[in-house]
């Protein structure tokens, strides 16, 4: 995507605000143009318990529950919107912030993302109690299998080389 007065080429950090009307509601999502390429940031939760990660579906993808931080809104309660829209929860904590963002395309959204994530946990107390219709505990070991997209795997790799 090109934004206009913008040179070819140019490598300029300015935001932006982009609206966009989905289910008669209005989101939000703030923008950041690097060398004429637009660049949509997102917030991730990675939810491990007993060695099973929490994934969402997404059209023929599993990815972790995130989303678009609207303008204004920290990564808190970005993480805390996302967890209450995608599978019907609370974030009880947060431990830790994955000590690097990761940049590539979203399946998803059709376009480059910058995504942060934290590891965290969320209120419901059984696994089965995660009532999201689209959200799912897979084993590490399951993982190879399904079909994550590929930010989801860089994001994991990081999760697992971190420790």
């Amino acid at each position: 995507m090109r934004v206009a007065g913008l040179p070819k080429g140019k490598a300029q950090s300015r935001s932006f605000l982009l609206v966009s009307a989905s289910r008669d509601e209005f989101l939000c999502y703030e923008m950041r143009e690097r060398g004429g390429s637009m660049v949509l940031k997102i917030v991730d939760i990675i939810v491990e318990r007993k060695g099973k990660i929490l994934l969402t579906k997404k059209g023929d993808f599993w990815i972790l529950p995130g989303g678009e931080s609207a303008p204004g809104e920290d990564e808190m309660q970005c993480l805390e919107k996302i967890v209450a829209l995608e599978i019907n929860d609370q974030v009880s904590s947060v431990f830790r912030k994955l000590e690097k963002s990761i940049r590539g395309l979203s399946p998803v959204r059709g376009g480059e993302v910058e995504v942060t994530a934290y590891i965290g946990e969320i209120s419901s107390t059984k696994m089965s109690e995660v009532r999201g219709a689209n959200a799912y505990w897979f084993s590490r070991a399951s993982l190879p299998s399904i079909r994550l997209s590929n930010i989801t795997k860089e994001v994991l790799a990081a999760y697992f080389s971190e420790g």
